[in-house]
């Protein structure tokens, strides 16, 4: 009786800690890639807003590129090696420190543009690897009954710190920031946020990285990585032979990279389209996290009841609907309409693709397929925001940039039709 209560204490700490680094890595991403350093950059660091927005929408594609190339090699060493949960604590660190590095450079400095886009790239790379390790997790933590409500959990939590982040950072700005700038220079108090970023991804990950679960054996030598090598090709040759799966990763591939462009592009897009403030973009950015949050607690139960398939489904279609309407928009007032909806389907969206891949996935193979899943999301995830820019450098208009995202959510929508989620 007591070992059973203890074993309760233990799986409900290790959900907490797996959701809190949703909660940990969404500052990143919130702050750093989609609303305040990419408007920043492109406001104060670039030579034009034009030529920021498109040096940015490449930097971001190569990312995508390096993080599909690396995740499921990443993923295979993982499983094969025993080394997972060092990895996933290495990557996360690493992570941080480069984002803590934006804070030291200036926009006067020789060569800032492109000082700043390389620690973006590589800030980028580590904490999406370490995002591979992170999610893979999942099924070693709850039954696959829960798969839905967790993973909304992790998402809604993740919003939530984004909110946090974003509100403290406000706060910052406006109360300690004009000081700063007085003593430090122009802009400093937008550099110095970065400091804050990387330490509050490095506080929040600690409970994972005490609680995650830790291989019993580990294994490093040359031939356990050649052995991670094979397994890796046989990992390929095993998702040849599992169609359904394919057509799911085929399907996450096209609506995922709708949605990171709309999440990379979109603090770009408010700032170049409708002139609209860095503090702007932040309170733009902590409404559309709280939308999102409850999107993803509400539609986490909903999965479990209706599907992730269905749920999926649902998101895509509002995303199509919401992301017409942002790009159409004739103020910023409509902007912010349509976006509440961008921010109402996203969170869904994501904790519902990562719970169908966790129901799908073969046992044992958790870290090495959720590699394949974000090989799906990232293996042409450059595209987006590379169509992006090219449409705006074109039409010399961000908006022909958001209208070339629709293609993304029509074709994965269509695809995941084809999936059967209890196959």
């Amino acid at each position: 009786m007591f070992k059973k209560y203890l074993s309760k204490i233990v799986v409900q700490k290790r959900i907490l800690a797996w959701c809190l680094y949703d909660w940990a890595n969404s500052a990143f991403s919130t702050i750093v890639i989609t609303f305040l350093f990419s408007a920043y950059f492109i406001q104060t660091v670039a030579p034009s807003i034009e030529r920021g927005t498109i040096l940015w929408s490449r930097t971001m594609a190569l990312s995508g590129l390096l993080v599909a190339i690396l995740a499921p090699i990443i993923g295979s060493i993982s499983d094969e090696t025993g080394i997972r949960k060092i990895l996933f604590i290495c990557l996360t660190v690493l992570g941080a420190f480069f984002t803590t590095t934006l804070a030291l450079v200036s926009p006067e400095a020789k060569g800032a543009v492109y000082i700043c886009l390389s620690l973006v790239l590589l800030a980028n790379l580590f904490i999406e690897l370490s995002i591979v390790l992170y999610n893979s997790y999942l099924p070693e933590i709850i039954t696959k009954d829960a798969f839905g409500r967790v993973s909304g959990y992790g998402w809604g939590l993740g919003y939530i710190g984004g909110i946090l982040g974003l509100v403290l950072c406000l706060y910052f700005i406006d109360s300690i920031g004009p000081h700063l700038d007085d003593k430090m220079g122009p802009y400093f108090k937008y550099r110095v946020i970065n400091l804050l970023v990387g330490a509050w991804v490095l506080i929040f990950s600690m409970p994972l990285f005490l609680l995650a679960p830790q291989e019993s054996k580990m294994s490093l030598n040359v031939s356990s990585f050649k052995r991670a090598f094979h397994r890796l090709m046989n990992g390929f040759l095993k998702l040849k032979g599992n169609s359904n799966m394919v057509t799911f990763l085929l399907a996450h591939l096209f609506y995922n990279d709708g949605l990171i462009t709309v999440f990379t592009m979109g603090g770009v897009y408010a700032a170049g389209t409708f002139s609209m403030s860095l503090r702007d973009i932040m309170v733009f950015g902590i409404t559309l996290n709280v939308i999102a949050g409850i999107g993803a607690f509400f539609f986490g139960h909903i999965d479990d009841k209706i599907g992730a398939k269905n749920t999926i489904l649902i998101s895509i279609g509002g995303l199509f609907l919401a992301t017409l309407g942002a790009a159409l928009a004739p103020s910023k007032w409509w902007l912010w309409f349509f976006s509440t909806f961008i921010g109402l389907f996203v969170g869904p969206n994501q904790s519902s693709s990562r719970s169908l891949m966790g129901r799908l996935i073969p046992p044992g193979n958790h870290a090495e397929f959720f590699g394949f899943y974000t090989l799906s999301g990232k293996m042409t995830s450059f595209i987006g925001p590379f169509l992006f820019g090219i449409a705006t450098g074109i039409f010399h208009n961000p908006r022909a940039g958001v209208l070339s995202t629709l293609a993304f959510f029509l074709i994965g929508g269509m695809l995941l039709f084809r999936v059967k989620e209890n196959a």
